[in-house]
């Protein structure tokens, strides 16, 4: 068997692995000169940096174990901190009733509190369609805090009004049901010692796993793994082009004029948006054009301190506009030798679109913006800064607008036509999953091709729980 993977990140390069490991003949082919994907490390003078805090969080044993056995002593257990700047103040998260009472006005709070039990009043009788993320946000946590913290945060992130916001966005990234579930699970994490094990993505855990030097060393360690077992992988190889012979993908044509051929089958992490006019043709490109999938990008100020540390929590959100970024991450923090003895590294995560303002802004223009903003809130000073890099994404997160899912899926569905097309991770899926998500994508592909189909379509609506489950994934057999 032979296999084209487009994509070379953690979703690809596990593809591959996996493949090879069992005897295929597998090709990786990556757009960039090195390592694919966000889950990757930049290094800058001594320090290192991931693109946002890539933490491993999962319960399937079968990933645990890949990722064990590839890291060994390089995988760390750290102890989370976390925070949430609101109205001046770093508020820890899970919130501390300590904290709250001593840092947010009792005004604030008190009509907090009474928005709550009037949303959660109102809907209990006028519940009403909840198709965005204003109106789900409103009726669990009231409009002072949709206000004061979700809005603002859900427009800078996303560049859109909430309720232009899939609601299902809101549902799958606030971990808490509703205020009084928040509140359940804050007292049992600090009263009872009982975490939030039900969901990967919970703040109310105790512990995360990381890679000593960053993700980027995971992603290593699986390209070693790759190259030992005989895959082939290949750099700089944007994908512009293929050619189908009746209901396969025959060639796969590449910006340099090379052309791939003579394979099986093709797992692809290419944006959907970019891959059905490539799979479909003209066909394709209107599919695209009546659906409304657009991606977020994403500008990363990787900043370098000549101080130990700026705060003391690995990562904090930052809801209010007038600051630049959205999330801060500290490195120094993860105990994982990313930053010189007595400095610390951090990675500001700025989102925006291509050919925005932002997106246009020159790199020391950013920087100094980001400085200003950091000094302005006292987790620094401008005599602190040794220097910064900025690295830019454009297809960073696909924007789940409403109805985004359904109109995912018609793309999906019209490249099941292609015998030997499996799109796969956050991009080929236009799903907003984490790493650890795709990579048991990666399994349970990977599996439906060794077991003699030529393609599987991922087919879960909201988190990938387990891997092997081929029941879950639409399989094509092979002839």
């Amino acid at each position: 068997m032979r296999v084209a993977i487009l994509g070379g990140g953690l979703t690809g390069l596990t593809t591959g692995l996996r493949l090879a490991r069992k005897g295929a003949s597998a090709h990786l082919f990556e757009s960039s000169s090195s390592a694919g994907g966000l889950a990757a490390t930049f290094r800058s003078h001594g320090f290192a940096f991931d693109f946002g805090p890539h933490e491993f969080c999962t319960e399937n044993q079968a990933l645990i174990d890949l990722v064990e056995e590839l890291l060994g002593p390089e995988l760390l257990t750290i102890e989370r901190r976390t925070a949430q700047y609101f109205r001046g103040h770093l508020l820890r998260y899970p919130f501390e009733l300590a904290d709250i009472l001593r840092k947010v006005e009792f005004g604030v709070g008190l009509l907090a509190l009474t928005d709550v039990m009037r949303a959660r009043i109102a809907s209990a009788f006028l519940r009403g369609e909840e198709r965005d993320f204003e109106s789900w946000t409103k009726a669990r946590f009231g409009t002072t805090l949709f206000d004061l913290y979700f809005g603002p945060y859900t427009r800078k992130v996303w560049g859109r009004d909430p309720s232009q916001i899939d609601a299902r966005t809101a549902a799958a990234r606030i971990t808490a049901e509703s205020a009084w579930d928040l509140t359940r699970k804050t007292l049992g994490y600090h009263i009872l010692r009982r975490e939030d094990l039900e969901n990967i993505h919970s703040e109310h855990r105790r512990t995360f796993r990381y890679a000593r030097g960053g993700i980027g060393t995971l992603q290593d360690r699986l390209r070693e793994a790759f190259l030992a077992h005989g895959g082939t992988i290949h750099y700089g190889k944007r994908v512009v082009g293929m050619g189908l012979r009746q209901n396969s993908i025959a060639s796969v044509e590449f910006q340099d004029g090379q052309t791939f051929r003579d394979f099986d089958s093709v797992v692809s992490s290419v944006p959907l948006t970019e891959l059905v006019p490539m799979a479909l043709g003209p066909r394709g490109a209107a599919l695209v054009r009546e659906r409304n999938l657009p991606y977020r990008g994403m500008a990363f100020v990787f900043l370098r301190l000549a101080r130990p540390m700026a705060t003391q929590f690995h990562w904090v959100y930052y809801p209010d506009a007038e600051i630049p970024f959205q999330r801060v991450t500290e490195f120094s923090h993860f105990e994982a030798d990313m930053a010189p003895l007595g400095s610390t590294g951090l990675a500001l995560e700025i989102a925006c679109d291509p050919g925005d303002e932002v997106w246009k802004t020159s790199d020391a223009t950013l920087g100094a913006v980001c400085v200003r903003s950091l000094t302005r809130m006292g987790q620094m000073q401008e005599r602190d800064v040794l220097g910064f890099d900025v690295i830019r994404s454009s297809h960073a997160y696909p924007v789940q607008v409403v109805g985004f899912r359904e109109s995912a899926d018609e793309l999906l569905t019209a490249l099941r036509e292609i015998e030997n097309l499996s799109p796969v991770g956050r991009q080929g899926l236009f799903r907003y999953c984490n790493m650890n998500e795709c990579m048991e994508m990666a399994f349970d592909v990977s599996e439906a091709l060794l077991q003699g189909h030529d393609a599987a379509h991922i087919d879960r609506v909201t988190t990938w729980e387990g891997v092997h489950k081929l029941p879950s994934v639409l399989l094509r057999q092979g002839a």
